[in-house]
């Protein structure tokens, strides 16, 4: 990592991988498992130690960030929510055929008090937020290069969930 990116950017992601690991044996662990009232950061916790949402947010900007990731960095939180967000909008179909109830949509859900139907459109709701609070920020701190990245990642990454089999997309936008 270090040869193509930033000491910050590379440390970043090696940090997620060895993250990626302990957030998935987390997921295991945790099947099953009753989510009590007053956790309510867990659900996030989990999600961004099982997502590697910041190596992504990284890999966007390349090469940008072999140089300067100051121009990309103050959006790095809500970019790192976005991914999250936008995959768990996508996963939601499929996870709900297989009976999966241990998700972010679901615990949400548990937690709000609401439908895993419900939690679904606020997860949406905040995926459509996390973009147009991101495209302001990389607007006005960074080049239009980087703004350029984030636009065409976001459209691949929506691409490929709505084009890849594994998420059954295609019986929800047949079209698509």
């Amino acid at each position: 990592m270090w040869d193509y990116y930033s000491p910050l950017a590379a440390s970043g992601i090696t940090i997620v991988f060895s993250d990626f690991v302990i957030g998935t044996s987390m997921e295991t662990m945790t099947k099953n498992m009753v989510l009590h009232e007053s956790a309510v950061q867990f659900p996030e916790y989990l999600r961004l130690k099982s997502g590697m949402s910041e190596a992504y947010g990284h890999w966007i900007f390349y090469p940008s960030a072999t140089h300067n990731p100051l121009s990309y960095i103050q959006a790095m939180p809500d970019l790192v929510s976005f991914i999250n967000r936008l995959n768990d909008t996508f996963s939601f179909y499929k996870e709900d055929l297989d009976g999966e109830v241990d998700n972010y949509v679901h615990m949400q859900a548990k937690l709000v008090g609401c439908t895993p139907l419900e939690s679904l459109e606020r997860v949406s709701h905040e995926g459509t937020r996390l973009y147009k609070q991101i495209v302001r920020i990389l607007t006005e701190t960074s080049s239009l290069k980087e703004l350029a990245s984030f636009k065409r990642f976001s459209r691949g990454y929506i691409r490929f969930h709505l084009s890849t089999p594994r998420y059954r997309l295609e019986d929800v936008f047949p079209e698509a």
